[in-house]
């Protein structure tokens, strides 16, 4: 998967070398072995692909512009201004249906789906998934338009959260998390950010989303996704999981 450490701060990478590209995305090599080195407490994302079939992925997005419009047009003033419907105030609370994507059919099978690769990916890290099932419990739809970006934060009361892309034009913002060691790194030894292969020591590394692609990670993992630069809109779909008996 391609990835790059996250620079919060873009300019003064850029006067402190001139050849330094922003979107360039670098390859992500994990775990650089050392006969002296163990690594313990790794995080990790699941990455894959979900490709509905044209018609569904176009009454996908129908479904989330005709939310949109009904309820508030203007935008809701959620996070930067991100339209979003898991802000469920904004939601004619007479219509639950749009609170839960879930519940309309063709987001019930890309949940279907997403449950799936949950499943594997829990089982990976040790999830007794013969006893506990992946449940969805909430599914939400984002729009971000030029300017919005999500702020860092996590996902209370879930065991996994994840992101479905739907629409991701070039430059409208990619996904980042943050180290869960980082609260606890006070004095960080000098670091050359700039070089490839100094992620290991990032307290930030981002993710750049096509549409199809999921992206399933624990829900207290702090993330969240750049400033859309563009003038057209990116859409996501977001959701929790928690594995019940």
């Amino acid at each position: 998967r391609v990835v790059r450490p996250f620079d919060p701060n873009i300019k003064a990478a850029m006067d402190a070398d001139p050849t330094y590209d922003p979107t360039e995305i670098k390859n992500f090599t994990p775990f650089p072995k050392h006969p002296n080195v163990e690594w313990v407490f790794p995080s990790s994302i699941w990455t894959s692909q979900i490709q509905p079939d044209p018609q569904s992925f176009e009454e996908m997005k129908r479904i989330i512009y005709g939310i949109k419009e009904k309820n508030d047009p203007t935008g809701m003033q959620f996070h930067s201004e991100i339209y979003t419907s898991l802000d469920k105030s904004k939601i004619d609370p007479s219509t639950p249906i749009e609170t839960q994507l879930f519940l309309f059919p063709v987001f019930e099978k890309l949940s279907q789906e997403i449950l799936m690769a949950c499943t594997e990916y829990a089982k990976m890290l040790s999830v007794d998934t013969n006893r506990y099932q992946a449940c969805m419990t909430d599914m939400w739809f984002n729009v971000s338009k030029h300017g919005n970006y999500q702020e860092i934060h996590n996902h209370n009361n879930s065991h996994f959260s994840g992101a479905y892309y739907i629409s991701v034009p070039k430059g409208s913002g990619n996904f980042f998390a943050e180290s869960p060691h980082a609260i606890f790194d006070f004095m960080r030894p000098p670091m050359d950010m700039m070089k490839s292969g100094s992620w290991q020591s990032s307290v930030y590394m981002d993710i750049e989303p096509k549409p199809y692609d999921l992206l399933l990670f624990r829900s207290h993992m702090r993330h969240g996704v750049y400033a859309n630069l563009t003038n057209e809109d990116r859409i996501s779909i977001s959701f929790n999981i928690n594995f019940e008996i």
